[in-house]
């Protein structure tokens, strides 16, 4: 098959679908496929961009996202036609274009899809935070028409829609009216590590990494890390986004300029040899629809403090969630598992997660959506 994927973000940015498009797309050319890769991005090229085994082309981010969209929709028509099937892991700033361009040549398309985007242009707009589910229940997605009305448009075009957990198809599904038979779920998969990143002795360093938007309420977590009063901790902010200056001052209105450090964003190998040995990770979110990034903490041995508002399978599992709503109840938790003997104690129910499900896993259950389209 020849196939063409699409994302908003891909690598070095930090987020889902800018790890997850690379190596779905490696995946598929390893088991005999041709892929071509278009994404958004701030540059055109970076160094790294040969390594890929794939056709990778950047479009570059500009004002305006209405024009953004087309010249995205102008970029991927040539590969439109040429390819068997588009499969966009964006339901809007790449799907819309995606579902126009393949109406033009008559093609099919599968769309994944991950996090919401009427509710982070809700919190975005700085309205009072609210988890995605409660978000739904109240309806307020229909308050954005034109929003709703385009996702309906490309969700319903779709040939399959893809989500990564069932509890995500159960709210999006009545939401906008898919049918039962054109829906499946892909669980993310554990990551395949990479060679040479070993934890050895934990440091006193506590680590954000994802991006830096209303949803992942790091603004909370710096407030918490206030309040916490962490002998010896320092707080690492790894990422880009529209939050970032507005973080920066923050950061020094509390008067955290020495223990609290914004970093820039990192590939995920370079990411992971940066914090294999931090004390714990910390995953604050509003809500995360199944963050990639459990998944990569597990496989790593890293260990990691998470939102309750996750649709992981093994949510039951995790010694240590907290509530996204309550700066009090995560300055607790940051003190609780850095006491010395519940440290070693909430390392330890970390390691001892279990979750199998791996990128060849993930693959086949691709590869049996596609044949049927």
């Amino acid at each position: 098959m020849h196939i063409l994927i699409t994302t908003g973000i891909f690598e070095p940015e930090s987020g889902g679908p800018a790890t997850y498009t690379p190596r779905i797309a490696e995946k598929l050319v390893s088991a005999g496929h041709t892929v071509t890769v278009v994404t958004y991005a701030d540059r055109s090229e970076y160094d790294f961009d040969g390594d890929y085994p794939f056709r990778l082309i950047r479009v570059v981010r500009k004002k305006g996202k209405l024009l953004n969209y087309l010249r995205f929709l102008k970029v991927i028509l040539p590969y439109v036609r040429e390819v068997d099937f588009v499969y966009s892991l964006d339901w809007l700033a790449a799907g819309l274009p995606v579902a126009l361009a393949t109406k033009i040549y008559r093609k099919k398309y599968v769309v994944r899809v991950g996090g919401g985007y009427i509710w982070e242009k809700y919190l975005e707009g700085g309205s009072l935070p609210m988890s995605l589910k409660e978000f739904y229940r109240r309806g307020l997605h229909r308050k954005y028409l034109v929003l709703f009305s385009l996702i309906r448009f490309v969700l319903r075009g779709a040939a399959h829609v893809i989500f990564n957990t069932k509890d995500q198809a159960r709210l999006f599904g009545p939401a906008y009216k898919l049918r039962k038979s054109s829906v499946s779920v892909i669980e993310n998969p554990v990551l395949e590590v990479e060679e040479g990143i070993t934890r050895t002795e934990a440091t006193k360093e506590i680590i954000f990494a994802g991006r830096l938007i209303v949803m992942k309420n790091v603004e909370s977590l710096i407030l918490a890390f206030k309040r916490a009063q962490l002998k010896g901790y320092t707080l690492s902010i790894i990422g880009d986004g529209p939050r970032k200056e507005h973080l920066r001052e923050l950061i020094a209105k509390l008067g955290l300029e020495d223990v609290v450090h914004l970093e820039e964003p990192l590939r995920q190998k370079d990411l992971y040899e940066r914090i294999k040995n931090c004390a714990f990770v910390v995953i604050p979110s509003w809500t995360d629809i199944s963050p990639n990034q459990a998944y990569e903490l597990l496989a790593y041995k890293i260990p990691f403090v998470i939102t309750k508002e996750n649709y992981l399978s093994i949510r039951d599992q995790f010694p240590v969630t907290i509530d996204p709503h309550s700066v009090q109840d995560m300055m607790q938790k940051l003190q609780k598992v850095t006491k010395p003997g519940a440290y070693r104690s909430f390392v330890s129910a970390c390691a001892a997660l279990q979750y199998v499900h791996t990128w060849d896993d993930v693959l086949e259950e691709h590869l049996a959506v596609f044949e049927t389209l």
